[in-house]
């Protein structure tokens, strides 16, 4: 069993030095994120003055899951930019509100909260998830918890392998086609897919003209978006032709590597025979 005694929170600096030695000796030999993320959760709430809730959000399919936590139950799920959360995991910076009655959008899950500090929890710039924390104390958070926070997040992230949030594009081909028409053939759905696909490149194609040729500024999200629906028509294409997305990436790296066995090299290019 690992004890764990009140400490002293008159010092914050001395306090998550104490704290965060705490946390290096609950992650000793342990690397598995969710055993880590609720041993931390636990620490938190025990030995933190004057907080109704602490734990984590983990960053899934674009948007925030409830993680591991101590306190009242918790909203299950946060959009991305939607209260204190949404906003730390949306900017990836560190929100320290002194109260949160004042902050546009607040999500109230536990009415007695009346400050709150949120962290974004990065690794390698990917979006893990945020570290929240709730107080029933206006103002009870300032910089020097961000700092001692963001130490306690460190150590989570030096000790802690967390879990792949990337999509496979056999996963993203299941998941889009949840959302197709019901055709009645499969000439169909080629169709819908072709017209589509030329309908969702052309616009894409249209902002980026304008960004460059007409002063228009260039909107990467909107670009994002247009790329998104172009890869839905991709996998509306491949399902009429019973073909795997993965399968069809798979062939054209192929192609590509022996095309261009070093990289790309103009030569080759125009003396190559397909």
């Amino acid at each position: 069993m690992f004890e764990i005694e009140k400490i002293s929170g008159e010092d914050k600096t001395e306090f998550y030095k104490e704290l965060n030695t705490y946390l290096e000796g609950l992650l000793e030999g342990e690397t598995d994120w969710l055993a880590g993320m609720s041993n931390a959760s636990s620490l938190l709430y025990l030995t933190m003055d004057n907080i109704n809730w602490a734990g984590f959000y983990l960053y899934r399919d674009g948007e925030l899951v409830l993680g591991p936590f101590q306190g009242k139950p918790a909203c299950v799920r946060i959009q991305m930019g939607k209260g204190v959360c949404g906003t730390a995991a949306k900017t990836r910076e560190i929100q320290i509100v002194e109260d949160v009655h004042k902050f546009p959008g607040h999500i109230a899950c536990d009415t007695a909260s009346q400050s709150e500090i949120v962290l974004p929890i990065t690794a390698e710039d990917k979006l893990i998830g945020v570290l929240d924390i709730d107080s029933p104390i206006k103002g009870r958070f300032d910089e020097d918890d961000a700092k001692g926070l963001q130490d306690f997040i460190g150590i989570l992230n030096e000790r802690l392998i967390w879990p792949d949030n990337s999509m496979s594009i056999s996963e993203y081909q299941v998941k889009a086609m949840r959302t197709k028409n019901r055709f009645t053939s499969v000439e169909g759905q080629i169709l819908n897919a072709s017209l589509g696909l030329a309908g969702e490149v052309g616009e894409c194609v249209d902002h980026i003209k304008k960004g460059i040729f007409h002063g228009h500024k260039l909107n990467k999200d909107y670009v994002k978006k247009e790329l998104g629906d172009i890869a839905w028509y991709i996998a509306l294409m491949c399902d009429a032709l019973d073909l795997s997305m993965d399968d069809v990436y798979r062939e054209n790296i192929l192609k590509l590597e022996k095309r261009y066995p070093n990289g790309f090299d103009k030569g080759q290019s125009i003396n190559r025979a397909e």
